[in-house]
């Protein structure tokens, strides 16, 4: 199973004021930001940090509306498998089942519960930071009607930021400076970005 590996590097004075600051790291898997972007990923940086992950992914379901400044709480969630529907019902998923509408590296939920009109669904994956694990948090969202199915495709390629007043899972629709776009996969599995403090914007090292 692929594993990749994103180093962000910091010196000592920019690090100081970004810490005065209040900022954060923050990583999306996407390539660009939208009016519904989820925060995968956000942590106080120290000079040198790793972020490693595994291509493997879950599928969840929240309670949470899709709104700017939200924090997705997953309610349930369920290691996935591509090329499988997942149904969800009675506030957990059920075992996948096939289906001729989903292809190679998709990954597909039916959304069963009646109790609700609509549920947020989407992918979500782990990670180890700086040496912590941190368990599933949400790499999208969507809003899916009660007995309707969406589709998911993970993203190979992640924006990196420095925010301030967010957590993973947060949902925004911008960020205050220009996010450096870096794309994995086809031989990339490794990356190592830098902060520049006179321009306000990483660069790749």
């Amino acid at each position: 199973m692929p594993a990749f590996t994103l180093n962000v590097e910091f010196n000592s004075s920019d690090l100081s004021t970004i810490l005065a600051a209040n900022e954060q790291v923050a990583i999306l898997k996407a390539p660009v930001i939208t009016e519904q972007s989820v925060v995968w990923i956000a942590f106080s940086p120290f000079e040198a940090n790793t972020v490693s992950w595994l291509e493997n992914y879950a599928v969840y379901a929240s309670h949470s509306v899709m709104v700017n400044g939200a924090k997705i709480t997953m309610k349930a969630a369920q290691a996935a498998e591509p090329e499988l529907f997942y149904p969800f019902k009675d506030g957990t998923f059920e075992p996948p089942v096939k289906a001729s509408n989903i292809g190679p590296g998709e990954y597909g939920i039916r959304d069963q519960d009646f109790d609700f009109p609509a549920l947020t669904f989407g992918l979500a994956q782990a990670a180890l930071v700086n040496g912590a694990d941190v368990n599933y948090q949400p790499l999208n969202a969507q809003t899916v009607l009660r007995g309707q199915e969406a589709i998911f495709t993970p993203e190979d390629t992640i924006a990196v930021a420095l925010m301030s007043k967010v957590e993973s899972g947060f949902v925004i629709s911008e960020v205050s400076g220009v996010p450096i776009v870096l794309k994995f996969g086809g031989g990339v599995d490794s990356i190592t970005i830098k902060y520049n403090g006179e321009t306000g914007r990483f660069v790749v090292a």
